[in-house]
């Protein structure tokens, strides 16, 4: 058996954290996670920051849907350059 990476343990957990938070047919069964979680002692942490990374969207996408919609402020009308603008700059 080799030695993950931190990056190939928060690929993972992030996949069980999404599996975890869809509550779905297809979410996590506990023992299988416990498995999982048991396989390596830095997975605990790495699924928390996943868990914790899902929750800050969560709350980021139910903001936006209470912000007001406004429209962004129209930019100011392109200046054209004209032959006396550039021979006085001259």
């Amino acid at each position: 058996m080799s030695i993950q990476t931190a990056r190939e343990i928060d690929e993972e957990a992030a996949a069980w954290a999404l599996r975890v938070d869809s509550g779905g047919p297809d979410a996590a069964r506990p023992h299988e996670l416990q498995a999982w979680l048991e396989g390596d002692v830095r997975r605990t942490g790495a699924l928390l920051r996943a868990q914790a990374a899902l929750s800050f969207l969560d709350r980021g996408r139910a903001l936006e849907q209470d912000a007001p919609h406004s429209r962004p402020a129209p930019a100011p009308p392109a200046r054209r350059l004209t032959r006396r603008a550039v021979v006085g700059a001259g």
